[in-house]
């Protein structure tokens, strides 16, 4: 009798997580996938922070019912045989402080991209066949310490190469949250870092760099990405020497667990990097930003302040996931609701950045330049160079005395001649 008691005790141990996932685990309300009217630039759990805070548009009436075509569509590395024409002027890179999601996350940055228009970045270090296959413009970014591991057959396969000269690159993986992986996850990513490193490629100097990626891929732009400090001029007069066709600065918003210490803010390094590109006659190099765009506006100031595109992946990973993610300890991430999620964020992003472009007005992202925003503050009308609401009114009274001086100098000659005319008539 006792036997019989403990098989059935053992069954209906066995048969509880049947009941759990075929009964109850439907009944588990999921967790919502934010819609075109939830954006979450509109909630709490994305805004602005920062200089680009700060910064505000300055609308133009449309005293024209003229309707205008608005275009998102930008091209990086113009100059290149084949260059990388975005559908609208945003690049999405992985968020790499969790190893164990870098394959998930970069498949969905992958298949977000291709539907949007948009292009991604392959993870530091590895190389996943399905992220190229996803992607239909793949840039390759790797750093120093990967230079030997590159294929020249990788480095065909890009749409793009950028070359990463960051001294903080992966800063990110070192701080926050580590948990140990699972021993069949880490041997996993073992053997696809072994792949990856099997090159042949010896160690290469910068200038040797570049010239075997272009010997392997001529007709693609290559770039070189920096990290933004007090040097910043000094690293675009060495980078420019070098035949590039783009040039990416990071501002230490992107340095997210460094607490911000290192580098200049990614507003302010886009800004001295346009104007210094401005002043020595650098033209066809594009000027990427990455760090510290959270919302469609932030993307519109940077763009005003002179970058071309606008580097927002691990922003809107850190915007999403906890959205895709479901509430039970341990559960995966959702690829799918992710892809979902992150095509609705960029889509209504897309739309946001048009309606920006109609109030101000611009016909294209590059059109959009410093004379459509202003500084809330002195700090920031310093930093950026920029007006504020107060000097606006001061100008614009300042404009309205000279074009009344304007005027009466003007009438004066006629006056004259009138007071002319009289003297003689009165002295005949």
């Amino acid at each position: 009798m006792l036997k019989i008691l403990v098989i059935g005790i053992m069954i209906a141990l066995a048969l509880v997580p049947i009941v759990f996932f075929i009964i109850v685990r439907p009944l588990i309300p999921a967790h919502p996938v934010p819609s075109l009217q939830e954006h979450p630039t509109t909630t709490s759990q994305c805004h602005s922070t920062g200089i680009l805070e700060h910064i505000a548009f300055n609308p133009v009436v449309p005293f024209s019912k003229q309707s205008r075509q608005i275009s998102l569509t930008t091209t990086i590395g113009p100059h290149a045989e084949h260059p990388v024409i975005l559908s609208l002027p945003i690049i999405l890179s992985s968020l790499e402080d969790k190893p164990y999601r870098m394959s998930d996350i970069a498949l969905a940055l992958a298949q977000m991209s291709t539907v949007v228009g948009s292009a991604t970045y392959s993870l530091r270090g590895r190389y996943l066949p399905e992220q190229r296959a996803y992607a239909e413009r793949w840039i390759l970014r790797f750093g120093p310490g990967q230079y030997r591991h590159l294929h020249h057959e990788i480095i065909q396969l890009a749409d793009m190469v950028e070359i990463d000269l960051s001294p903080l690159r992966g800063i990110t993986a070192v701080g926050g949250d580590q948990r140990p992986l699972p021993r069949r996850v880490a041997r996993w990513i073992a053997f696809q870092k072994r792949i990856v490193m099997k090159s042949p490629a010896p160690r290469k100097s910068l200038p040797q760099l570049i010239r075997y990626c272009r010997d392997w891929n001529p007709k693609v732009p290559l770039g070189i990405k920096i990290l933004a400090s007090h040097y910043l001029e000094e690293d675009l007069a060495v980078a420019v020497s070098y035949p590039i066709d783009f040039i990416t600065v990071t501002g230490r918003e992107s340095l997210t667990q460094s607490g911000g210490v290192f580098g200049i803010p990614t507003a302010v390094a886009v800004k001295r990097a346009r104007d210094w590109m401005s002043l020595h006659g650098v033209a066809g190099i594009s000027l990427l930003a990455s760090g510290g765009a959270l919302t469609a506006d932030d993307i519109a100031k940077l763009l005003a302040l002179g970058a071309d595109a606008v580097d927002i992946g691990p922003e809107l990973l850190k915007t999403l996931i906890p959205i895709t993610m479901a509430k039970q300890r341990g559960h995966q991430l959702d690829v799918g609701q992710l892809v979902l999620a992150g095509t609705q964020w960029l889509q209504s992003t897309a739309s946001e950045l048009k309606a920006i472009l109609l109030t101000v007005p611009a016909k294209t992202p590059q059109g959009l330049n410093r004379t459509m925003i202003y500084a809330r503050t002195q700090e920031v009308s310093h930093l950026l160079d920029l007006p504020t609401a107060a000097s606006s009114a001061k100008n614009h009274v300042a404009d309205l005395v000279r074009s009344l001086v304007a005027e009466y100098q003007r009438l004066i000659p006629r006056l004259q001649y009138q007071f002319a005319l009289l003297s003689d008539d009165r002295h005949a």
